[in-house]
């Protein structure tokens, strides 16, 4: 190639371009003393051609002067000035994008790109901004053998597939004999026939098939843990026949868990056990039994003749004189041999991580771990120690709400957790999806890269997180969930003296509470547990929007200290600030996460539309009341369902309030009866019209409940049976029903026992179809248009039914 001179006369030098753009890797000639503007470009090096060292080392008058022959000795040699050729350093990325699809990421150069458009099958994504191949291993393979490595002027770093996910495209091999089903379909089978699957949503059906079908070990990530508690129990019950389960989660809420699993599993107190509760022994396989003190049985003595009598009809007989000792009351020993066994133990994150040893020594073979955000750090002891034991286990369940949030950094030990031959380098996982960057303080990893490829393995293999947007059609608008919460022993024995005088039903309720102020005892005794949950719902929740309701302002004053220390910005909503400015300021605000919603507010008209949950610290006094600070959140568009958590204590004021305020009936249709095949639900709907379920509806919210074993429910026919009482006058009249003239009235037996004078809304079903029945045959015998009245005693009221 002859040597280019410049406008000066001079031999030009020739460059490399290594600035990022569309000309990078491409040489030309300038001027060697930059005295004129002379400029050209070089193409004399074709891609394949490889630049003779002699012609680059004469472009320079430098390097041509400084050469030494190379017969002398290297150590005699001068450090040479020739000019070397500079490689530049090019990196492709192969990433699997889909189960279909893989994406080559490489930087603009204009030797690369006409390689890559030589792969067969590539094409460019124009939303992706990518080159794109097909899923196939003979493609892939083509694709890394044709870029070159020996470029003398370009170095590529090629970054492949981990192997790791290659095999996940590949099924698992079939078995030998066709006919044979695996473990996941036969235990999938199960589920299919049992009963719980009727009682489970859509999409938690489809969380338990994906749990089944990875052997047990799953991370459920369902956003804002909607529907996550039903079915993670129905996946560790598909698996109830591999022992006792120990379920994992923060100490606020063991209590809650507990009664979660004893509903939703039908099972007994003592079938669920609460390891926090336990000081020393957690399993004993043979409990030491500690009697009471000897309790004598009373004795009668009878008389020698009827004694003799039953010695005569029966020889086996011996009297209470023929025992040697007194009798003694055995039930202490009798509890023991005949308590069933534990199925679920509950345990806080820190009580397990604190006997370690004593857990791992049990073997449990499901395990299922709340709150797996918890567990992100690989540092602290109480995580790696979890994360070994779940390591361990062969059905390991972890639950996350906020795993589809959380960076790929923090989800590192949960992947690790579930399947640890997936990414066992954790630099080369931080390489690939957390982004590093470098700053004067070292690396940041603290973000996202190759993302499609991550959200690929981690659907395929590790988690399922359904988005709130898609559950709203499986729920209502609001999701209420129960938290339950633990107080002192000693506020348990104040509360319990209120509890025997308001049993004694000498005091009216609403006087009883207000003279001894219970509402403010119930709050003082909830603090610590509330101070709890909150500092739980600022670690786990960093999204979504929550109000906290409250009566007592003084329980706020701690919180908001707690919030002031990690800048966390508020919304206060009382009586004394301007409500439209705040509300606006709140709904379109994207810092300000939490909102103080005063339940004493008295303007109703206001719409709290960015709430995604509400945390509920005080119960009000009234079922109206809960429905008036409700209605501030709840809107006809919303696109998600509102989730309201409720503080209870129990022994304490919320456990009147909670089944007055929120039906017991309603709470479980919520949770449990979604999907419900029970064949009495539809035949109820097919016998009663929508005037009937109004009426129905409105003589339970009055009613007052009744002693089980005084209410039978009959099928066919209601049983009528009078008594009859003689009044002085002589006349007879019906105890239950009383007939005078045009006026029909029905009395409802009450039970004395219940403490409260006020009306609870609680009834059984069997007492509403007795009285509409009793309804239904006054109406067909009624001739004319009157209005008919449901009479009661003074603690009664009375409903007006219109013939409409």
């Amino acid at each position: 190639m002859p040597r280019e001179n410049c406008r000066c006369g001079l031999p030009s030098s020739c460059l490399e371009v290594k600035t990022p753009g569309e000309n990078r890797g491409r040489w030309y000639w300038k001027c060697s003393t930059s005295t004129c503007r002379f400029f050209k470009w070089d193409n004399s090096a074709m891609p394949f051609i490889r630049h003779p060292t002699e012609a680059y080392a004469a472009a320079n008058t430098l390097g041509s002067l400084a050469r030494r022959p190379a017969t002398i000795p290297y150590y005699y040699r001068t450090p040479s000035k020739e000019i070397t050729l500079t490689r530049t350093t090019v990196k492709v990325v192969f990433s699997l994008a889909s189960a279909h699809c893989i994406t080559i990421k490489a930087q603009k150069n204009l030797t690369i790109d006409p390689l890559i458009k030589k792969i067969n099958g590539v094409q460019w994504d124009p939303e992706r901004q990518l080159w794109t191949i097909p899923t196939s291993m003979r493609i892939y393979n083509d694709a890394m053998r044709s870029l070159p490595t020996d470029l003398p002027n370009i170095h590529l770093d090629i970054e492949p597939i981990p192997r790791s996910l290659i095999e996940l495209l590949h099924p698992d091999e079939a078995a030998d004999n066709p006919d044979l089903i695996n473990e996941p379909e036969l235990k999938w089978t199960e589920f299919v026939e049992s009963p719980m699957r009727s009682r489970l949503n859509t999409f938690q059906q489809e969380a338990v098939r994906l749990g089944v079908e990875r052997r047990g070990r799953i991370l459920m990530g369902n956003e804002h843990g909607i529907g996550m508690k039903e079915q993670a129990l129905a996946l560790a019950n598909v698996y109830e026949s591999e022992g006792p389960v120990l379920l994992t989660c923060p100490g606020i809420l063991c209590s809650t868990w507990k009664e979660e699993i004893q509903n939703f599993l039908d099972l007994e107190d003592e079938e669920v056990c609460i390891l926090d509760n336990v000081l020393n022994g957690l399993f004993r396989e043979n409990p030491v039994v500690t009697k009471r003190k000897r309790v004598t049985t009373p004795r009668v003595r009878q008389s020698y003749a009827l004694r003799m009598k039953m010695r005569m009809e029966n020889p086996d007989y011996e009297s209470d004189e023929d025992e040697d000792g007194e009798g003694v009351d055995d039930s202490d020993v009798y509890d023991i041999l005949n308590r069933k066994p534990v199925k679920y133990y509950v345990a806080s994150h820190k009580k397990i991580s604190n006997n370690k040893t004593k857990i791992a020594d049990q073997r449990f073979k499901v395990i299922i771990c709340d709150a797996g955000h918890y567990l992100k750090s690989k540092d602290q002891n109480l995580p790696k120690n979890l994360c070994a034991l779940l390591k361990r286990t062969p059905r390991a369940i972890i639950l996350s709400d906020t795993a589809i949030f959380s960076l790929p950094i923090d989800l590192y030990m949960l992947i690790d957790t579930i399947d640890e031959n997936l990414h066992k380098d954790v630099d080369a996982y931080t390489q690939r999806y957390c982004n590093p960057k470098s700053t004067v303080f070292g690396w940041t990893v603290n973000g996202r890269s190759n993302v499609e490829e991550f959200n690929f393995f981690m659907d395929r293999k590790i988690w399922y997180c359904p988005r709130a947007v898609d559950m709203k059609s499986e729920y209502r608008d609001a999701i209420r969930d129960k938290i339950v919460v633990t107080i002192k022993t000693q506020e348990k024995r104040d509360f319990h003296v209120h509890f025997l005088a308001l049993q004694s039903g000498e005091h009216d309720f609403d006087d009883y509470v207000k003279e001894h102020s219970l509402l403010k005892l119930t709050n003082d005794a909830k603090k610590d547990a509330i101070y709890e949950f909150m500092e739980y719902v600022f670690f786990t929740y960093k999204r979504p929007k929550i109000a906290i309701a409250y009566f007592d302002e003084t329980t706020l004053l701690q919180i908001k200290e707690s919030m002031a220390k990690k800048k966390m910005k508020y919304v206060e909503l009382n009586n004394f600030q301007d409500l439209y400015d705040n509300v606006g300021r709140y709904n379109t605000s994207y810092t300000e996460q939490f909102v103080f919603v005063d339940m004493k507010l008295e303007d109703l008209n206001i719409c709290l539309s960015a709430v995604d949950i509400v945390v509920m610290i005080d119960l009000p006094k009234t079922r109206e009341k809960l429905q008036e600070v409700e209605s501030y959140f709840q809107f006809a568009d919303r696109k998600t369902p509102l989730i309201i958590k409720y503080l209870i204590a129990p022994e304490t004021l919320d456990t009147y309030l909670w089944p007055t305020i929120m039906p017991e009936d309603l709470t479980d249709d919520v949770q449990y009866q979604t999907h419900s095949d029970d064949d009495k639900h539809d035949e109820a709907e097919d016998t009663w019209d929508d005037y009937d379920l109004d009426e129905l509806a409105k003589v339970e919210a009055l009613a007052i409940p009744t002693d089980r074993s005084k209410v039978e429910k009959e099928e066919d026919t209601v049983k009528d049976e009078e008594d009859t009482v003689k009044d002085e006058d002589g006349t007879v009249k019906d105890e239950d029903d009383t007939v005078k003239g045009e006026d029909y009235t029905v009395k409802i037996e009450a039970d004395e026992s219940f403490p409260l004078d006020s009306p609870s809304p609680a009834l059984s079903v069997a007492l509403c179809e007795e009285a509409y029945d009793v309804l239904n045959a006054l109406k067909e015998e009624e001739e004319d248009d009157d209005d008919y009245d449901l009479g009661q005693d003074d603690m009664y009221p009375v409903i007006k039914l219109d013939d409409e």
